[in-house]
Protein backbone atom coordinates (compact mmCIF):
# COMPACT_ATOMS: atom_id res chain seq x y z
CA UNK A 1 0.00 0.00 0.00
CA UNK A 2 1.34 3.44 -0.94
CA UNK A 3 1.95 6.18 1.70
CA UNK A 4 1.25 9.92 1.73
CA UNK A 5 3.40 12.50 3.38
CA UNK A 6 2.14 16.00 3.74
CA UNK A 7 4.49 19.06 4.65
CA UNK A 8 4.59 22.71 4.93
CA UNK A 9 8.06 24.79 4.64
CA UNK A 10 9.30 28.12 3.84
CA UNK A 11 11.65 28.96 1.71
CA UNK A 12 14.50 30.40 2.58
CA UNK A 13 14.69 32.98 0.10
CA UNK A 14 12.61 34.50 -2.22
CA UNK A 15 12.19 32.55 -5.53
CA UNK A 16 12.77 33.74 -8.86
CA UNK A 17 11.02 31.88 -11.96
CA UNK A 18 14.40 30.05 -13.10
CA UNK A 19 14.94 28.44 -9.43
CA UNK A 20 11.44 27.27 -9.22
CA UNK A 21 11.76 25.68 -12.87
CA UNK A 22 15.06 24.07 -11.82
CA UNK A 23 13.42 22.65 -8.81
CA UNK A 24 10.72 20.97 -10.45
CA UNK A 25 12.66 19.08 -12.73
CA UNK A 26 15.04 18.25 -10.32
CA UNK A 27 11.76 17.00 -8.52
CA UNK A 28 10.21 15.54 -11.47
CA UNK A 29 13.64 13.42 -12.68
CA UNK A 30 14.36 12.14 -9.10
CA UNK A 31 10.79 11.09 -8.01
CA UNK A 32 10.51 9.12 -11.48
CA UNK A 33 13.57 7.57 -10.84
CA UNK A 34 11.98 6.54 -7.22
CA UNK A 35 8.71 6.24 -7.71
CA UNK A 36 7.49 9.17 -5.91
CA UNK A 37 4.35 10.87 -6.88
CA UNK A 38 2.52 14.12 -5.57
CA UNK A 39 1.78 17.39 -5.44
CA UNK A 40 3.31 20.75 -4.91
CA UNK A 41 1.64 24.44 -3.54
CA UNK A 42 3.97 27.03 -3.99
CA UNK A 43 2.49 30.63 -2.98
CA UNK A 44 4.53 33.67 -2.04
CA UNK A 45 7.25 31.24 -0.82
CA UNK A 46 5.37 29.02 1.12
CA UNK A 47 5.60 25.34 0.42
CA UNK A 48 2.86 22.84 0.64
CA UNK A 49 3.21 19.44 -0.63
CA UNK A 50 2.03 15.84 -0.52
CA UNK A 51 4.37 12.88 -1.46
CA UNK A 52 3.49 9.38 -2.32
CA UNK A 53 5.17 6.14 -2.78
CA UNK A 54 6.32 3.43 -0.11
CA UNK A 55 7.12 4.61 3.13
CA UNK A 56 10.47 4.06 3.03
CA UNK A 57 11.26 6.06 -0.08
CA UNK A 58 8.79 9.15 0.89
CA UNK A 59 9.98 9.21 4.74
CA UNK A 60 13.98 9.04 3.14
CA UNK A 61 12.79 12.02 0.84
CA UNK A 62 11.19 14.09 3.42
CA UNK A 63 14.10 14.12 5.26
CA UNK A 64 16.30 14.61 2.17
CA UNK A 65 13.92 18.34 2.38
CA UNK A 66 14.36 18.49 6.16
CA UNK A 67 18.53 19.00 4.68
CA UNK A 68 17.64 21.19 2.12
CA UNK A 69 18.85 24.82 2.46
CA UNK A 70 16.09 25.85 0.19
CA UNK A 71 13.06 24.69 3.02
CA UNK A 72 13.29 26.79 6.34
CA UNK A 73 11.05 25.65 9.51
CA UNK A 74 9.49 22.46 7.83
CA UNK A 75 6.84 20.45 9.66
CA UNK A 76 5.91 17.46 8.69
CA UNK A 77 1.56 17.45 8.67
CA UNK A 78 0.39 14.34 7.75
CA UNK A 79 1.96 10.69 7.12
CA UNK A 80 -0.79 7.76 6.15
CA UNK A 81 -1.32 4.41 4.47
CA UNK A 82 -3.67 4.81 1.47
CA UNK A 83 -5.78 3.17 -0.51
CA UNK A 84 -4.41 4.30 -3.71
CA UNK A 85 -2.28 7.48 -4.60
CA UNK A 86 -3.85 10.68 -5.71
CA UNK A 87 -1.43 11.55 -7.93
CA UNK A 88 -0.56 8.54 -9.79
CA UNK A 89 0.20 10.86 -12.91
CA UNK A 90 2.19 13.28 -11.36
CA UNK A 91 5.78 12.70 -10.82
CA UNK A 92 5.31 16.47 -8.93
CA UNK A 93 2.30 18.19 -10.39
CA UNK A 94 2.51 22.49 -9.11
CA UNK A 95 -0.40 23.98 -8.34
CA UNK A 96 0.48 27.48 -9.36
CA UNK A 97 -1.49 30.89 -7.50
CA UNK A 98 -3.62 31.40 -9.84
CA UNK A 99 -6.87 33.84 -8.75
CA UNK A 100 -9.35 30.38 -8.05
CA UNK A 101 -6.53 28.55 -6.61
CA UNK A 102 -5.43 31.05 -4.24
CA UNK A 103 -9.40 31.49 -3.22
CA UNK A 104 -9.30 27.44 -2.51
CA UNK A 105 -5.92 27.17 -0.91
CA UNK A 106 -7.04 30.50 1.37
CA UNK A 107 -10.69 28.50 2.45
CA UNK A 108 -8.46 25.79 3.81
CA UNK A 109 -5.92 28.04 5.48
CA UNK A 110 -8.36 29.52 7.42
CA UNK A 111 -6.43 33.48 6.36
CA UNK A 112 -5.98 36.15 4.67
CA UNK A 113 -2.76 34.95 3.46
CA UNK A 114 -1.31 31.59 2.61
CA UNK A 115 -0.10 29.68 5.47
CA UNK A 116 0.34 26.24 5.33
CA UNK A 117 1.48 26.01 8.66
CA UNK A 118 -1.69 26.57 10.37
CA UNK A 119 -3.22 23.70 8.87
CA UNK A 120 -3.09 20.18 10.54
CA UNK A 121 -3.33 16.81 9.46
CA UNK A 122 -7.00 16.73 8.66
CA UNK A 123 -7.21 20.15 6.77
CA UNK A 124 -3.89 19.16 5.17
CA UNK A 125 -5.38 15.95 3.51
CA UNK A 126 -9.09 17.66 3.26
CA UNK A 127 -6.93 20.13 0.51
CA UNK A 128 -5.10 17.65 -1.47
CA UNK A 129 -8.83 15.73 -1.57
CA UNK A 130 -10.24 18.39 -2.92
CA UNK A 131 -7.27 19.24 -5.43
CA UNK A 132 -7.59 15.21 -6.45
CA UNK A 133 -10.95 15.60 -7.35
CA UNK A 134 -10.27 18.89 -9.45
CA UNK A 135 -7.39 17.52 -11.38
CA UNK A 136 -7.82 20.17 -13.69
CA UNK A 137 -6.70 23.00 -11.41
CA UNK A 138 -2.59 21.40 -11.75
CA UNK A 139 -0.55 23.31 -14.21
Amino acid sequence: MPYQLIYASRSSHPLVPAEVKTLLQRSRSSNEQTGVTGALILHNGQFLQLLEGDASTVCKLYQHILQDPLHEHAVQLAFSEVSRPYFAGWSMGLLSGTAGNRKMFLQHVGGESFNPMALDAAGATELFDLIHKNVHWLS
